[in-house]
């Protein structure tokens, strides 16, 4: 009886200061999805630009190397800047590979930890709307511990 009181001054303390209103019946996937759209999105997105960069650097390191297989000193035709140039977008780019991989791993982190508590969340607000027949049935800590394992 305790936990249903306390049930409903939650969810009155909830439509009185909360300004966004949550419907009743949530589906899980959909509150799965909300939490962790974003974080997929952005992953979505660099591994696309990673794998163009992987295209990139042999791209980067056969010029470098044409540049350093021809005679500089017999023609004329590159510079020496322009091997600076070509060394430094080569490193550059696999700089820039490397850091995309570590974001999306944090940002794959970030997600998994979202729909962690999300489904955590959910689990709380269904434990107090159990039926008093059901709390003496299945404590609250055995189905938390249940669903956590």
């Amino acid at each position: 009886m305790k936990s249903e009181n306390s049930s409903q001054t939650f969810k009155k303390a909830n439509e009185k200061y909360n300004s966004i209103q949550i419907s009743q019946r949530k589906k899980l996937l959909f509150l799965i999805w909300n939490t962790i759209w974003i974080p997929y999105c952005c992953s979505f997105l660099e591994i696309v630009a990673d794998i163009i960069q992987i295209f990139v650097q042999p791209l980067l390191l056969g010029k470098l190397m044409d540049f350093v297989s021809k005679d500089t000193l017999v023609s004329n035709e590159e510079h020496l800047w322009q091997g600076m140039v070509y060394a430094v977008f080569y490193s550059l780019a696999a700089l820039t590979s490397r850091t995309l991989i570590a974001h999306v791993e944090a940002f794959l982190y970030i997600a998994s930890n979202r729909a962690k508590i999300a489904l955590q969340s959910n689990i709380y607000e269904k434990i107090l709307r159990l039926s008093p027949s059901a709390k003496r049935e299945y404590t609250s800590g055995k189905s938390i511990s249940r669903h956590n394992a």
